[in-house]
């Protein structure tokens, strides 16, 4: 009788919080709903014996397709979590070595790297010191999607730097890793997993599959933007599938969510599942860093681990708290992370209270020696993706009136105070530092920190922009160098007024025009630079969805020129030499002459830099 009364107990305990968390949560995503700040959202909670299962809003939002727990959603990255566990799984079979060279495994094309050979540990913690690459990372339609090792032989980004150094997040990392599964197995990635990692775990639903009709399937929820309304965007599959490829629902991740926080040893063991939690690399101490496929968390005091994926349309996270006996999965179909960064701080902030932290006294710095703007790692450094890669990934610091140093991200100003010679700790949320590197000539290279995107925390590197390669620098000043060349095509319209008036008076302007060949030289020059400027920026520019495919034939035809451009910009320095030993033309022209030959020697420079001369993608 006791004993059924304290069973009867803990189960109107376990109902009342349930209640609670659920009338928490319904109210925030509700409230979210009603502002039009996400249009469908599904939730798994998990906490000590209280589970909450949730869905909200509308999958489909022009048909009012209302989302249930087997809708499907775009995982994006938290897919990177099955392919981790399929490595560790091959791992424990004695197939693969996480610290074994990979180019043993591979067949076809090999990975090289200087210092050392690079190890499946370095894939899988994002140190192999990897290019990154969006193009040709798409497919128009399931048809068109490659093999996974026909896609990686043809595309497979190079090393930029040595394996093991710092933490630089690859989508192509995680995708030859998987491809070594499929070598190992003789399977297809997507089949190993659903073998090995789905069905084991009951994930009846989840899948790799994105058929091109998808969004007349009401299982499947279509992925939005916010501006002013909800924006519909279309997803389309991708080749590198091991990168975060896989769509679930909260029936699914609810049983996955429950073997990451309480292992049933059903698709690893102990030993291995600890991979997966335990930090196995960070670029410092102070900040967070990988576990074997998930980024370790420092939320309000409290240690955890979380993976994000963000795609077309689609945001989610998954979060454990492993000592709290915490697990959340979040999933929405709006890729704008504005209400899944204040509902999670919110959740947060609920399950797990704040505590208090000790104060650490800021020591004299000259502060104006950090400020300045630094770029993520994360990108192409051989191709025309450098450039683009630029704006997304920047992080601008100034220096505040009360000796702080301040950057605006996630929606508001941050400030952040030192606590070191060369770390800085936010002042509102301590866990979140800066972490300043020098090289051997004692000048900063490097800034280790840790990105919040929808509330958790992305480990990331960051480098000092030169001057030069500033954005502010190329937005203000880089089109007047441009226009000031492109002026040149006017020239030939005020050279044919002259010749014209000299008809009926042969001695008009008579020593103002130059000579034929500089005049000519010029002009090509000027042509040149608007094809490439109309064809090469504006067309990448207005056109950047068609590269996430493949690089059109039309805007490679247009690079072909470019390879003719160092030779014309010779001929036009050597043409403005001429004016001047030759006295040719009045005097302002020579000015204006040289005024042009510097700014397609500077632009020359610049295609270079951003590696606009030929073809490099």
């Amino acid at each position: 009788m006791r004993l059924t009364l304290l069973i009867l107990l803990s189960a109107i305990t376990t109902f009342g919080q349930t209640r609670s968390l659920r009338s928490f949560c319904d109210s925030l995503v509700l409230k979210g709903i009603e502002q039009k700040l996400v249009p469908g959202l599904g939730l798994v909670v998990m906490q000590g014996d209280t589970t909450l299962v949730a869905t909200y809003g509308l999958a489909n939002v022009e048909d009012k397709v209302v989302t249930d727990t087997t809708t499907l959603f775009q995982l994006g990255s938290v897919g990177k979590l099955f392919t981790a566990i399929a490595v560790l799984q091959q791992v424990e079979s004695g197939k693969l070595d996480l610290h074994a060279d990979v180019n043993q495994y591979l067949h076809g094309f090999s990975m090289n790297a200087p210092g050392r050979p690079i190890t499946l540990f370095d894939l899988l913690t994002h140190t192999a010191g990897l290019d990154d690459r969006i193009i040709g990372y798409l497919a128009h339609s399931t048809k068109d999607v490659k093999s996974l090792e026909e896609h990686l032989k043809q595309v497979m980004p190079p090393s930029f730097q040595a394996p093991g150094i710092e933490i630089n997040y690859s989508n192509y990392g995680y995708a030859l890793a998987g491809h070594l599964v499929e070598r190992v197995t003789g399977l297809t990635f997507t089949q190993y997993v659903k073998d090995s990692i789905f069905l084991p775990l009951g994930m009846s639903h989840t899948t790799y599959d994105l058929p091109d009709n998808y969004e007349t399937l009401p299982s499947y929820a279509h992925g939005y933007r916010i501006r002013d309304d909800y924006e519909k965007v279309t997803c389309y599959p991708r080749h590198a599938t091991p990168a975060g490829s896989a769509l679930s629902c909260v029936a699914d991740m609810k049983k996955f969510l429950a073997e990451m926080l309480r292992p049933s040893g059903k698709i690893l063991s102990q030993a291995s599942m600890s991979k997966l939690v335990e930090q196995q690399f960070t670029n410092d101490t102070l900040l967070m860093g990988y576990t074997i496929g998930m980024e370790v968390q420092h939320i309000n005091g409290y240690h955890g681990v979380a993976k994000g994926g963000a795609f077309t349309g689609f945001l989610s996270e998954l979060v454990l708290f492993p000592e709290e006996s915490i697990g959340i999965f979040v999933t929405t179909n709006t890729q704008t992370d504005n209400f899944l960064e204040s509902f999670s701080e919110a959740l947060f902030a609920r399950l797990l209270p704040r505590q208090p932290g000790q104060e650490v006294p800021a020591p004299p710095l000259d502060l104006k020696a950090f400020a300045g703007v630094y770029r993520s790692e994360r990108y192409n450094h051989r191709t025309v993706e450098d450039l683009l890669a630029l704006y997304q990934g920047k992080l601008e610091l100034s220096v505040s009136e009360t000796g702080t140093l301040t950057t605006y991200q996630n929606g508001d100003i941050q400030h952040y105070k030192p606590t070191g010679p060369l770390t800085f700790s936010n002042t509102r949320v301590p866990e979140q530092c800066l972490v300043f590197k020098r090289n051997e000539k004692g000048e900063l290279s490097r800034l280790y920190t840790n990105i919040n995107l929808a509330g958790f925390y992305i480990p990331v590197s960051l480098s000092p922009v030169a001057w030069y390669d500033d954005p502010e620098m190329i937005n203000e000043y880089y089109f007047v160098v441009v226009l000031i060349i492109l002026t040149f095509i006017f020239v030939p319209v005020f050279r044919a007024w002259v010749l014209l008036r000299r008809r009926s008076n042969p001695g008009y302007w008579s020593t103002g025009l130059i000579s034929t060949f500089p005049f000519y030289t010029a002009l090509v020059i000027a042509a040149l630079f608007l094809l490439q400027f109309i064809g090469g920026f504006m067309y990448l520019a207005r056109h950047i969805n068609d590269f996430f495919f493949a690089v059109p034939d039309s805007w490679r035809q247009v690079q072909i020129t470019t390879y003719v451009l160092p030779f014309a910009v010779l001929l036009l320095v050597l043409a403005a030499i001429q004016l001047w030993l030759r006295h040719d033309g009045r005097l302002v022209f020579r000015v204006y002459y040289s005024l042009v030959a510097l700014c397609a020697v500077i632009h020359l420079a610049f295609l270079y830099r951003w590696h606009f001369i030929g073809i490099h993608v």
